[in-house]
Parts: C-alpha cells; sequence; structure tokens
C-alpha cells in the first residue's frame, strides 16, 4: 500500500475522507512535556496548533448540548469522551488544514460567507439568522466572529484539501475485474471507496506519528 502512494503521490495520492480515528496514544500522540511555554496550547505538533481557548469553547458547548439532552448529569467517563472527541476532530482539522496550504488552497472570503450564511444552525425559515449566528459564537463558543470565522475558514480550506484528494482516485479495470470475482455484487463505488479509505487510514496515521503531536494531559484534567 506504501508503494502505491509513494508511486501517486505526486498527483495526488488516492483518498477518500474518513473520521479521525485511534485513541490519542495509539496515533503517536504523546503527554504533556514537550509543549511550547503557553500554558494556553492543549495541543502541538509539526505546523499544528490547537489553543486552549479553541478546545474549551467547543468543549464547554459540546457538555451544554450532552446535558440538555440527558436527565441525568454527566459522569466522568462521558466528559472525558467528549474531550477526546473534541480534541480528535480539532486536531483533525489543524491536520488536513496544514496540508491545504501545503498544496497552495485558499479559501475566500465569498466561500466563508456562503459556509456560514448556509449554516442550517443559523438558518431561521430558511433564511440566515443574524442573532442566531451571533449568540452561538458569543453566547455558547464564547469567542469573536472573527475568532469563530478563522475556525471555518480552516475546516473548509481542509475539506477542499479532502475532495482535491477524493476527486483523484482511479481504480483500474483488472482491479474492478477481480473485485467483482470476488463480490458480484461489488460496484465500482463500493471499490472505489474501499480503496480509498485503506489509503487514507495508512496515509492518515502516518502523518499523525510524523507530526510529533504533543498533548497537555494537565490541562486536559483540569478542565473534568
Amino acid at each position: 500500500m506504501m508503494n502505491f502512494m509513494r508511486k501517486y503521490k505526486r498527483h495526488i495520492i488516492i483518498v477518500v475522507i474518513v473520521t479521525f480515528v485511534a485513541g490519542i496514544g495509539i496515533l503517536g500522540f504523546n503527554s504533556f512535556g514537550g509543549l511550547s511555554n503557553s500554558t494556553r496550547v492543549i495541543a502541538e505538533g509539526k505546523g499544528i496548533s490547537v489553543s486552549a481557548d479553541e478546545f474549551y469553547a467547543f468543549y464547554i458547548a459540546e457538555i451544554d448540548n450532552a446535558m440538555r439532552q440527558s436527565d441525568k448529569p454527566l459522569t466522568q467517563d462521558q466528559k472525558q469522551e467528549i474531550q477526546r472527541m473534541i480534541l480528535k476532530q480539532l486536531v483533525s482539522d489543524e491536520v488536513f488544514y496544514a496540508q491545504a496550504k501545503e498544496y497552495g488552497i485558499i479559501v475566500t472570503d465569498e466561500e466563508l460567507a456562503r459556509a456560514i450564511q448556509f449554516s442550517k444552525m443559523f438558518s431561521k425559515n430558511g433564511v440566515f439568522d443574524q442573532r442566531a449566528y451571533m449568540y452561538y459564537v458569543t453566547n455558547v463558543l464564547k469567542t469573536t466572529p472573527q475568532k469563530y470565522e478563522e475556525i471555518v475558514r480552516k475546516q473548509i480550506a481542509g475539506d477542499k484539501f479532502k475532495r482535491l484528494l477524493v476527486s483523484s482516485i482511479k481504480v483500474w479495470n483488472a482491479e474492478y475485474a477481480a473485485a467483482l470475482k470476488a463480490n458480484p455484487k461489488m460496484t465500482l463505488q463500493d471499490l472505489t471507496n474501499i480503496k480509498a479509505k485503506g489509503v487514507l487510514d495508512e496515509w492518515f496515521t502516518d502523518l499523525i506519528r510524523n507530526s510529533d503531536i504533543v498533548i497537555n494531559e494537565k490541562l486536559l484534567k483540569d478542565l473534568l
């Protein structure tokens, strides 16, 4: 698989969008110790940095959402699971954003505006609701529109990078013929997804390991 990736690296490696998976330790994250002097950094690595303020904003928002959906107080295990989920997502966003920058992908102001204006989170009767937007940003995330829009811009860039990679996928006729022999119900899209997922799983895991990402475990515990 790695030989296949190296062969087509210059033509955009075959990949598909997948969720950031596996535990912190499994993917090569290190515990607190190698972070920069700022205690406001929750995770960082080569070209990657997640601020504690950004992490905390999404963590509290998700905690509030979970509490509204439950008639019982959240347990420590549930809070830790939410922490892991938020951390994985933010690190994933940073990783894909770093790749987007490497490939020269940019996000225009128009793309940013469309992403926010057409978000269901801020829609009322199919129309963008400025008050809903400001409430979420300032009261739920407790941040500024400028900082939130920077986060959204990173996510858009990462998504564009993923779509670019997905668009380059190629399944050879011989591969599809072999797959049909093994499974007559296999469609071309099925094989495309399977092949792409396998490549990205290996590629992404390797990328995380090489990023030398360090997690501020102490700060994570303090947030519980």
